[in-house]
């Protein structure tokens, strides 16, 4: 089993994972800041999120990236540090100079293969490109039994279903029937005409909605009466992400939170 991140972009250029580094020492000190934090909690784990770039964010919410920590921590335990640097490769690119780097690293529970990418930007600041933690032989029967669990802490499918009806029906005038069939909180929050400015806007912008092309993020909470989904979406001149939180209230999933993101070169000129 190989747990994989891959980013095409984690600034490290804020909190405590900061440093313009160029020898295998200030890599390993960047790595074991990050493994520091991400095996910390949820909330060091949310920290190294809330400090990621765009590029980061765009592939998934924060829960998500909170829980794939909390998967490794369940599993290796907390980081210790790292035995060994095996291996770095520095190869230059379209994007720029790029750096790889192989680790021996030992968690609390298991010693491990890591693998470590980063990117030099334009401000000459090292970029994480991604990572790989492997899974001991040992530890792979713990690991799965992890994933099975959140597995079965997925949004439901008919939550996905709403969605998918709510964007039709505001690609087709309909916004003020999604806002009167929302959560009380949510309507609280966005008058129906607000809610129909908000949603004319994004439609006159990417036009009507065609269908969902990937889910980044899918969740509910223990008691199953809250959901969340991050979704690639694809609608009429372009794809962008959406994000959408739920409550269940007397058997029925009710709208919480709505999102649909217009992606940059849509944006009108400042």
């Amino acid at each position: 089993m190989l747990w994989g991140l891959l980013l095409s972009g984690l600034v490290l250029s804020v909190l405590a994972y900061r440093g313009y580094f160029e020898h295998k020492n200030g890599f390993s000190r960047e790595s074991g800041a990050i493994l520091i934090a991400l095996t910390g909690g949820p909330e060091s784990a949310g920290e190294v999120y809330e400090a990621a770039s765009f590029s980061l964010q765009e592939t998934g919410g924060v829960d998500s990236f909170v829980d794939r920590a909390d998967r490794i921590t369940k599993t290796l335990g907390t980081f210790q540090g790292i035995e060994d640097v095996e291996k770095i490769e520095t190869t230059g690119s379209i994007r720029g100079k790029t750096v790889r780097v192989e680790y021996t690293l030992r968690f609390e529970l298991a010693t491990t293969w890591a693998e470590f990418s980063y990117l030099r930007n334009k401000e000459k600041q090292w970029q994480l490109l991604g990572f790989e933690i492997m899974i001991p032989e040992e530890l792979q029967d713990k690991g799965a039994e992890i994933d099975s669990e959140a597995e079965r802490l997925k949004a439901p499918k008919e939550v996905t279903i709403l969605v998918e009806e709510m964007l039709v029906d505001i690609s087709e005038g309909r916004s003020e029937s999604v806002h009167a069939r929302s959560a009380k909180p949510f309507r609280e929050s966005k008058t129906s005409e607000s809610f129909s400015k908000l949603t004319s806007r994004f439609v006159n912008e990417l036009g009507s909605f065609q269908n969902i092309i990937k889910t980044f993020e899918t969740g509910q909470n223990q008691d199953k009466d809250r959901a969340h989904l991050v979704l690639l979406l694809q609608f009429e001149k372009a794809k962008t992400k959406g994000s959408f939180k739920f409550i269940k209230r007397a058997e029925k999933w009710l709208l919480l939170y709505f999102k649909v993101e217009i992606p940059e070169p849509l944006l009108p000129a400042r």
